[in-house]
């Protein structure tokens, strides 16, 4: 059995199969590590509504918060959504509007938002979880 020290080895040793540039693996490996707290749970939210809230205020951090939420969810926690196709959209245009908000400067986002249900599919198996 494999011991590891530190939560973000272990999260890196499960994005070795997963595609995604350096940066994208480092801003996962972050945030899964960061998910630790429960300071952006949004389990007992309503995507829909928190995404509609963002539009509404054209904040950043709602965006971000939406899209990594999704990614979280749909890497360890897949069957808690009953609607996936919905959250992967969601999610991909939260992401999307991080990119744009960045004036299309941090293409993390970009990638994050163009390969999200791939990425989060190759996550979760690589979790050890089915999509």
């Amino acid at each position: 059995m494999e011991r590891f020290t530190r939560l973000e080895d272990w999260f890196c040793r499960h994005m070795e199969g997963v595609e995604a540039s350096p940066d994208a693996r480092a801003y996962l490996v972050s945030l899964f590590s960061s998910m630790r707290s429960t300071r952006d749970d949004m389990s007992r939210e309503s995507i829909v509504l928190a995404f509609a809230e963002a539009r509404t205020t054209g904040e950043f951090q709602k965006f971000q918060r939406i899209g990594d939420w999704v990614v979280w969810g749909l890497s360890f926690a897949p069957e808690s959504f009953e609607t996936k196709e919905v959250i992967v959209d969601l999610g991909r245009l939260s992401y999307y509007a991080c990119w744009r908000m960045t004036n299309k400067e941090w293409r993390v986002y970009e990638e994050l938002a163009d390969n999200l249900p791939r990425l989060t599919r190759d996550l979760c198996r690589s979790m050890g979880r089915s999509f």
